[in-house]
């Protein structure tokens, strides 16, 4: 937390990403970090789940475990997905039910951090909004309802 304290009093815009979902993990051990999520009050968040790619070292551990199926389809996999559970304490509905209320958390704690942002920075916002590729038809009316 002393990092986020240093970064804040500079100014400097923090972005935060949380894995959850980990073997060893526990109810408990999640819902820390998705406090965490809140304590850090980062100006994005991003939540995902533990993916064990080829190679690394979660990859192995769940291998060694048995907790990964015999064919994973990367190519269409998504990190913000719980398509697989790792876990030996939480079941996978509950863990979807989870990764459900983590993703809400998020979409709702960068909404309002952009809505907060906006409302400082009205026409840098709008430029960013424009010129990052995030404007399409009906776009524009979603993004004023946000500032409301």
């Amino acid at each position: 937390m002393k990092a986020v304290s240093i970064i804040k009093h500079e100014k400097v815009q923090l972005g935060a990403n949380f894995i959850i979902g980990f073997p060893w993990e526990t109810k408990d051990d999640i819902n820390a970090t998705l406090s965490l999520v809140k304590e850090v009050d980062a100006d994005t968040v991003g939540i995902y789940m533990a993916t064990p790619f080829p190679g690394t070292e979660i990859y192995q551990i769940c291998k060694d475990e048995g907790l990964l199926p015999e064919k994973i389809d990367y190519s269409s996999f998504f990190l913000m997905r719980p398509d697989f559970c790792l876990s030996h304490n939480i079941p996978k509905e509950e863990m979807i039910e989870i990764m459900k209320r983590g993703q809400e958390m998020m979409g709702a704690h960068n909404r309002s951090k952009f809505r907060q942002f906006a409302l400082k920075h009205p026409f840098y916002a709008f430029q960013k909004f424009i010129k990052g590729g995030y404007y399409r038809p009906g776009s524009l009316k979603a993004l004023l309802r946000q500032m409301r």
